[in-house]
């Protein structure tokens, strides 16, 4: 019978205590007694090389997990050199941990950089396929680039009319470059809230000098209102037609509209419910 309070059971040299009084257990000779663990006789389990070896085992799996779960600094992949090692052990850890527990840990280590070596092919394979559609593209001090805008659509509809909005203004000359990407632009007075400095994706480039073609003496960039986020707005001024589009149960009227920044030839076909309810100024004319 086990003594109260004694979660050993191979413990037999403790003593049952009744007041002031001790009653000693006892004790058994090891050779008689048997492992829980193994089976062998002659040792108590908490003394079992198997039930040792499961547990430096446990310990160094563990340890090698959170290495990799918590993303720790690893040493270049140098296998014949210890600090090149992902998992390594003291001398004490080495002398203590069994054939099974340094096999594991070679193991994990092998398969660490195998998935090294499939995350750089991998990151390989998609940077060749991001290269295809990039083209090496340079200005020179004096050049005249167009500048990228982008339209702030008020209308509901109008985003899928984004093709028709236009999508540069300019051109502007260069006069500096800053660094491999960035350029320095000769913008307007009416631009001055803009910052002259931009990103070599927002430009692109101007085949023809402006003073040697006449078709640049009709553009006009101060007609686009440029915010400082290289964005302008677009509203509606005209209702050029009227037409009804008819379904089983009702007939919806549509409006053709020209919005600013835009010709006749590219106005758009709106519902006039849409219309009404996002520009009533519209409608009062």
């Amino acid at each position: 019978m086990r003594a109260p309070g004694n979660n050993n059971p191979n413990n037999t040299n403790t003593a049952l205590r009744t007041g002031s009084n001790a009653i000693p257990v006892a004790t058994k000779d090891k050779a008689t007694i048997t492992c829980y663990e193994c089976g062998v006789v002659g040792h108590y389990s908490n003394e079992c090389p198997k039930r040792l070896a499961k547990l430096a085992e446990h310990r160094c799996t563990c340890s090698a997990q959170r290495r990799i779960s918590t993303g720790k600094k690893f040493a270049p992949n140098n296998p014949n050199n210890r600090n090149g090692r992902l998992f390594h052990m003291n001398t004490e850890e080495a002398q203590e941990a069994p054939d099974v527990v340094l096999d594991v840990l070679r193991k994990a280590e092998e398969k660490v950089h195998k998935i090294r070596e499939y995350l750089k092919t991998a990151q390989s394979r998609q940077k060749s396929y991001a290269d295809k559609r990039r083209r090496e593209m340079t200005f020179e001090i004096g050049d005249f680039v167009y500048l990228k805008v982008s339209p702030l659509k008020g209308m509901q509809r109008f985003q899928l009319k984004g093709k028709l909005a236009p999508r540069y203004v300019g051109p502007f000359k260069v006069l500096s470059r800053r660094g491999e990407v960035s350029y320095q632009l000769e913008l307007p007075e009416e631009m001055s809230a803009v910052h002259d400095m931009f990103h070599i994706s927002l430009l692109r480039k101007c085949l023809e000098v402006p003073e040697k073609t006449e078709v640049f003496k009709n553009i006009n960039h101060r007609s686009v209102d440029i915010n400082q986020d290289l964005t302008y707005r677009e509203v509606p001024i005209r209702i050029l037609e009227e037409a009804y589009r008819t379904t089983r149960t009702r007939s919806i009227k549509f409006l053709k509209i020209q919005c600013s920044n835009h010709t006749e030839d590219e106005a758009t076909w709106e519902r006039e419910e849409d219309m009404k309810k996002e520009y009533p100024d519209l409608f009062s004319t």
